[in-house]
């Protein structure tokens, strides 16, 4: 008896071995190490077109797009023409759409799906008020289904820092949100090494302007 359940004990590790080393897993860690070593708008171009060809080539797969998203985002947050930053966050909302069809429910999509909602809005404040609506309408959706995620409230503290004090927003209000966001970060462990795990140093970097 105790002969076979080593054996089962092994069969199993060797089959997470073979499902830890597939194509696709090399590729998504080898693509996300890169992105983390990005710095220049154009290495977030590349990282979003390496993830996209990912995303072509495992289509019932969303992290790929996720990350082809949030490239996306983070390249137009670098962009200094407002109709180029405008088309590189359409871009990652359409990559979200397209991730949500294939998962239901994802705390991570609804979350990078407010933040770039409101990066939306600081193109156009005055013309754009309705993406302010759906990002909150997003984070809320995505802190009801994982109120653990840190990136929830590191979106929504950084949304409210940027936010005028006259329409709510402000440093003040901001603190508590981004203080949660530390604590959670400081408690958050990824379901994977290819798991959504970015925000930590954009939360302190936000806290230290409070020092």
């Amino acid at each position: 008896m105790k002969n076979l359940i080593i054996l089962i004990s092994l069969a199993a590790f060797t089959t997470l071995a073979k499902a830890q080393n597939t194509p696709y897993v090399k590729a998504m860690q080898n693509a996300i190490a890169s992105l983390n070593k990005a710095q220049e708008k154009s290495d977030f171009v590349t990282q979003a077109a390496t993830f996209s060809r990912i995303a072509d080539a495992e289509p019932t797969a969303w992290l790929p797009l996720y990350y082809a998203s949030y490239a996306n985002l983070v390249a137009g947050l670098s962009e200094t023409n407002a109709k180029e930053k405008d088309a590189f966050f359409d871009l990652a909302l359409q990559l979200l759409d397209k991730a949500e069809k294939i998962t239901d429910n994802n705390d991570e999509v609804y979350a990078l799906r407010g933040y770039v909602q409101y990066m939306k809005v600081s193109i156009d404040p005055m013309n754009r008020l309705n993406f302010v609506g759906a990002s909150k309408a997003a984070l809320e959706k995505a802190q009801a289904l994982n109120p653990e995620n840190p990136r929830i409230y590191l979106i929504k503290g950084q949304n409210t820092f940027y936010t005028p004090e006259n329409f709510g927003g402000g440093k003040a209000v901001a603190k508590p949100i981004l203080e949660k966001a530390k604590q959670k970060f400081e408690a958050f462990k990824p379901a994977s090494d290819l798991s959504p795990n970015w925000g930590k140093a954009r939360t302190e970097q936000l806290l230290a302007q409070y020092l």
